[in-house]
């Protein structure tokens, strides 16, 4: 039985203020991931671009492949590649913090609306 008490007393009783600024928090952490991704993705894409157009309309004659490999072995294409890979691996780290957040609200909400209906049927009889 206390250890009921103890979790109505924690569901009950939250800091709202608090968890909504780690919400905001949180929030604000996995846009700026997303954001960085979005920027590195088209900053590729742009950089790709560039080298194809130059590699295709240089002297030398090169066939796809060769233009491929030459956009792949560049050396501003291994540091983007690199850049990305990194904000890939963020933007996955604060999209799983956010759903985390996410569950341990609702499983909150969830405790609360059951201490309540429990305090409610305590209360019947």
């Amino acid at each position: 039985m206390s250890g009921m008490t103890s979790s109505n007393i924690d569901a009950l009783t939250f800091d709202r203020k608090k968890i909504n600024l780690i919400l905001d928090k949180t929030s604000k952490e996995f846009t700026s991931a997303y954001d960085k991704l979005i920027d590195l993705e088209d900053g590729i894409k742009l950089h790709h671009a560039k080298l194809f157009i130059m590699f295709k309309e240089d002297v030398v004659k090169r066939s796809v492949e060769e233009i491929k490999h030459l956009i792949t072995t560049d050396d501003m294409m291994i540091e983007l590649t690199k850049e990305l890979n990194e904000a890939k691996k963020k933007h996955l780290k604060a999209k799983t913090d956010w759903d985390k957040l996410k569950t341990k609200i609702m499983l909150l909400q969830s405790e609360v609306k059951q201490n309540l209906e429990f305090n409610a049927l305590g209360q019947e009889g």
